[in-house]
């Protein structure tokens, strides 16, 4: 039996290296090493040390570590820390979604990645706000999640997200330079939402609308993604108007077919300015510089 432990780790480590991705959580690290406990090729203590003995990726969290990762490799790309990540309970989404669903071209600084809260629901089934307490809200700059992280001048954010589900949550098979990787993203669908309700989360209401522009809408699916998360504010509304500057006015009232006609005034985003122009039908307010007509 061999007893010198760095002889045990390194022979450890030879056979796991190539078992493991290039980065990976302490839970995955616990799954992929059963094995190795049932057939005896491991003791627990053994196994509690050489995971000490794991390069933990040096990643900055501006608040207590939500997911630390760890590698056998001193070198891996960025798509090896996303692919960590969204094995576990987040899932990409926002501009980050845009980028690999191919609704924008430039590569984000800012990686954005929720998780749904399990006790955290959405309340539609409550009487709305009335229309002054809504203008008062959107009046306001959007609140933004102080759960970040930042590694090679990257900057990751983590967004906590009513339990929906992971309504439109879907499998991406990404290639890096070395290996096959998997994301849990959001579909097309699902990512428009995301940004219509969160610009500031998504590069702006400009590239929203680039982003609307490029897609191929299925006008179903949309409509299932969105009352599956079960809004308090109307932003079918939001998404209507998006839909009809950018797709036209036939596959616009296809999608109000799936709600009642809009009742109350709604705002396209925060930071509502009484300058901003209306639209009767959507009932919507928007920037005057967003679109060629409004009143």
């Amino acid at each position: 039996m061999v007893t010198n432990l760095k002889l045990i780790t390194k022979g450890i480590t030879e056979r796991l290296s190539s078992r493991f991705p290039a980065v990976f959580s302490a839970n995955y690290f616990r799954k992929h090493t059963e094995s190795l406990l049932v057939k005896n090729e491991l003791s627990e203590s053994e196994l509690r040390k050489f995971f000490k003995g794991l390069n933990c990726v040096p990643i900055e969290w501006n608040k207590k570590p939500l997911l630390q990762l760890y590698s056998f490799k001193e070198e891996f790309e960025l798509e090896n820390i996303l692919s960590a990540w969204t094995a576990e309970k987040f899932y990409l989404s926002h501009y980050s979604a845009l980028y690999w669903n191919n609704l924008v071209e430039q590569r984000p600084v800012e990686h954005f990645l929720s998780a749904e809260i399990t006790s955290h629901k959405n309340s539609a089934d409550k009487n709305p706000p009335n229309p002054e307490v809504i203008k008062q809200v959107f009046m306001k700059a959007p609140r933004e999640t102080s759960n970040f992280a930042t590694f090679g001048g990257m900057k990751f954010v983590f967004v906590e997200r009513a339990n929906c589900g992971e309504a439109g949550v879907m499998e991406l098979n990404v290639s890096s330079f070395k290996e096959k990787l998997k994301f849990q993203i959001t579909d097309v669908e699902r990512t428009l939402i995301d940004c219509a309700v969160a610009p500031h989360y998504s590069g702006g209401l400009p590239t929203v609308i680039q982003a609307f522009l490029k897609a191929s809408l299925n006008i179903e699916q949309l409509s299932r993604h969105y009352k599956m998360q079960n809004f308090l504010y109307p932003y079918w509304q939001s998404i209507g108007f998006l839909i009809e500057i950018c797709k036209g006015k036939e596959i616009a009232r296809n999608w109000m077919n799936n709600f009642e006609k809009p009742k109350i005034d709604f705002y396209i985003d925060r930071n509502y300015r009484a300058d901003w122009s209306f639209h009767k039908e959507w009932k919507i307010y928007f920037p005057k510089n967003l679109v060629p007509y409004g009143d």
